[in-house]
């Protein structure tokens, strides 16, 4: 499968009136999501611009892994490999995948990141508005998924704002967080 999507990164006071925008608008569905990230211990599928994760949502587990990434104009393209899981392992083994990562070594979990997002259809693309939450972190985030620069265009101008497209998704944001975290804390 390939994807398409514009991500841009909100503060907190943007948030919130985009929300009221994009409602009245039409219906929002709010799901909460966490992502399981994994990877080796010398982060060698950051390294290579990939993302291994386990999603939960709805009650059901899904690998992805995404890889391969570009950039067209305002939208960011990427491969990615799904599967269902029926439950959340501690590794996961790096055979498993077409891509050479070299010496078997397993993918360990190295943390998680909880979104509650929301989501609504508009001129026939899903927009999402996502509050993340890592590593003692909130972050805020818009993502569209479209198939045309059209679409994204009318969605940007029912938001009023300028927003610039953001290269960092939420996998490098939590592996610069879990960089900087440092060890554990003493109790």
């Amino acid at each position: 499968m390939i994807e398409q999507e514009f991500k841009a990164m909100l503060s907190q006071t943007q948030f919130e009136p985009i929300k009221a925008k994009l409602r009245e608008t039409g219906e929002a569905k709010e799901t909460i999501q966490i992502n399981y990230y994994y990877d080796t211990q010398d982060l060698l599928l950051y390294k290579r611009d990939n993302t291994l994760r386990v999603r939960q949502k709805n009650g059901k587990l899904q690998l992805q892994h995404k890889y391969d990434r570009s950039e067209a104009g305002s939208f960011r393209i990427c491969k990615e490999y799904e599967q269902p899981m029926s439950s959340l392992p501690k590794t996961i083994d790096a055979q498993a995948f077409p891509n050479d990562y070299g010496p078997n070594q397993p993918f360990l979990c190295i943390g998680n990141l909880v979104t509650v997002r929301t989501d609504f259809d508009i001129c026939g693309a899903l927009v999402s508005l996502d509050e993340n939450f890592y590593l003692g972190r909130t972050d805020y985030e818009l993502e569209i998924e479209a198939d045309d620069g059209q679409s994204l265009e009318s969605i940007l101008e029912i938001i009023g704002l300028e927003l610039q497209f953001n290269h960092t998704g939420k996998y490098k944001r939590f592996i610069n967080a879990y960089k900087t975290w440092g060890s554990y804390a003493e109790i």
